[in-house]
């Protein structure tokens, strides 16, 4: 038998700073720890940009994983903090769920990495706030994938989209898509 592998292209995340919206938050499960030790808990954080993939036409959503940890080392809790303009309080830990990030507006800045094979990376190296007065935007055409049919499920056994997800016309937020109201406030969560 033989078995034949094609590794896919796709073009990657134009650089610099975008406004973006936080479209997923994917459990990854247990990792093995680098540095020895017990597995980590891992979760990639998704993001949808206004930039346009010229291969899909579709809005380019780009992810940035992290171990599942709101230490005061951690790169979760370090972009949180920077996401939000200032750092957590004690009581805001004790209580903090992650699911509020889901349709929050930031910024994030994406800078290119190349591999050895020179396949093209954008990776995600800062988030940060919306600029005062920017408009947030909506999530276009994004479901979450928890939301999303198992593979092993026919169509007609799709489930209904939860609150809060995407659904045709609205945005990840449950509104209409596109553009909001001008953006003053902190960032709520």
């Amino acid at each position: 038998m033989r078995v034949s592998y094609k590794k896919q292209v796709f073009p990657p995340h134009p650089e610099g700073l975008h406004q973006a919206v936080c479209v997923d938050l994917v459990d990854l499960g247990l990792e093995p720890n680098p540095f020895g030790g017990d597995e980590l808990p891992k979760l990639r954080l998704y993001f949808q940009t206004e930039e346009i993939n010229p291969e899909t036409d579709k809005r380019f959503t780009v992810g940035k994983k992290y171990t599942v940890s709101l230490h005061e080392k951690a790169n979760l809790r370090k972009d949180l903090e920077t996401w939000r303009s200032r750092r957590f309080t004690d009581d805001e830990l004790a209580d903090f769920d992650l699911e509020n990030l889901i349709g929050v507006n930031c910024q994030i800045h994406i800078t290119h990495n190349v591999k050895d094979d020179g396949t093209v990376y954008g990776n995600i190296t800062a988030i940060v706030p919306l600029g005062k007065g920017m408009v947030p935007m909506r999530a276009v055409d994004y479901v979450r994938k928890k939301d999303r049919p198992q593979e092993n499920e026919r169509p007609q056994q799709q489930r209904r989209p939860a609150q809060g997800s995407s659904s045709a016309g609205r945005g990840s937020d449950g509104q209409p898509e596109g553009k909001g109201e001008a953006y003053d406030d902190d960032v709520p969560f």
